[in-house]
């Protein structure tokens, strides 16, 4: 079994070889600075457009930024280029996903601006729902057991909100955790 690390490393791999390959491609291969940028790819590009917005009444001018867009443009091309062509592919580009989006890669956002994702479960938006009214639920149970008091009111409510906080945030890292072990089986079978 591949640990942790190494699948980080295949997934940064993959997504780097599909960028460059597609860019060769394209006729115009990537230079020096933009290989460096791939490989060492600011998180910041990603929050600089939504930091200079700070309100919708009030929208500023963002700053393009070329390299990020040919990046845009080169994965997007890439993954719909593969689609067409194998079905491992689609597997490759989901696992890839997920394994950056685990280890909070900076490809990850790249992958996500383009709007490349792991597959979500069916009843993903099923269980955001229960998971509203449950909150419904434990505020209006809150609110007849501690009726006199507000303080506990509120103290329980925030109780109740930051553990279905926490607990969707595991949810989310056992799902991404199992999206990559699936991701991994055909190449055992193989």
């Amino acid at each position: 079994m591949r640990n942790e690390s190494s699948d980080s490393e295949a997934a940064v791999a993959f997504v780097t070889r599909r960028i460059t390959e597609q860019a060769m491609r394209s006729g115009e291969p990537l230079d020096e600075y933009e290989r460096f940028s791939l490989d060492h790819l600011p998180p910041e590009w990603f929050t600089a457009a939504s930091a200079n917005w700070p309100s919708a009444e009030m929208p500023t001018l963002a700053l393009r930024n070329p390299t990020l867009e040919q990046f845009c443009k080169l994965t997007e091309t890439a993954y719909h280029e593969d689609l067409t062509g194998t079905p491992q592919a689609i597997l490759d580009w989901n696992v890839a996903a997920a394994v950056l989006k685990v280890k909070h890669h900076p490809l990850s956002l790249l992958l996500q601006a383009v709007g490349i994702t792991e597959e979500r479960p069916w009843w993903d938006k099923w269980l955001l729902i229960a998971a509203g009214l449950l909150l419904v639920f434990l505020l209006v149970l809150f609110g007849m057991v501690f009726s006199d008091n507000t303080a506990a009111l509120l103290c329980g409510f925030a109780v109740a909100v930051g553990l279905s906080y926490l607990a969707s945030r595991w949810l989310e890292k056992r799902r991404l955790k199992q999206a990559i072990e699936r991701g991994r089986r055909p190449a055992r079978n193989t």
